[in-house]
């Protein structure tokens, strides 16, 4: 996550100069959103069946209950509200109206070397622009800032599913520990 915060800080850096190199705001854009779907999602598939199976009391400490439902709650809901900013970002990629306009398909781009031929590569090369243009350079601007504040937001959450998952370890193995 921190690489990707990073990888945006380096597209809107170089968005904001004079003459923006398409290239490089391309490549650091689609780093920033690089496995952006990716997130934890916690596996509540043994507590969802002693719930359904009415075996709730196998967990004897009620405060313990209750920290389970509401960690997958809280967690659910902070994973999907980084799934929901992903999206959120890929509709204002899918907005731009030329995608070559930032070289998103920078040719050089080793994620490229095996999808396309050397003459498709070269062409695109050809086709690209070098610099930005001022006409698309505001759009850009902007979708890029807000995903780098997406990002921002992604570690923020998952610092916090973090904390709830250190936070039910510590209380279910104290309970183990004291009861033994």
């Amino acid at each position: 996550m921190i690489e990707r915060i990073s990888y945006s800080n380096k597209a809107i850096s170089e968005i904001q100069k004079e003459n923006s190199d398409a290239s490089e705001v391309g490549v650091n854009f689609r780093l920033s959103i690089r496995l952006g779907k990716r997130t934890f999602q916690p596996n509540d598939a043994t507590f969802q069946d002693i719930k359904s199976s009415g075996n709730l009391g196998i967990i004897s400490y009620k405060y313990l209950l209750k920290q389970l439902n509401s960690y997958f709650r809280i967690v659910n809901g902070y994973s999907s509200t980084i799934l929901t900013n992903f999206d959120l970002d890929f509709d204002r990629v899918a907005a731009v109206k030329n995608l070559f306009d930032i070289s998103l398909f920078n040719s050089n781009d080793y994620f490229y070397e095996n999808l396309f031929s050397e003459e498709i590569r070269n062409n695109l090369q050809k086709d690209l622009p070098q610099y930005i243009s001022e006409q698309v350079k505001p759009e850009l601007y902007s979708m890029l800032v807000l995903g780098g504040l997406n990002n921002q937001r992604r570690l923020e959450l998952l610092k916090l599913i973090e904390n709830e998952v250190d936070n039910v370890y510590k209380n279910i193995s104290e309970k183990c520990i004291s009861d033994n």
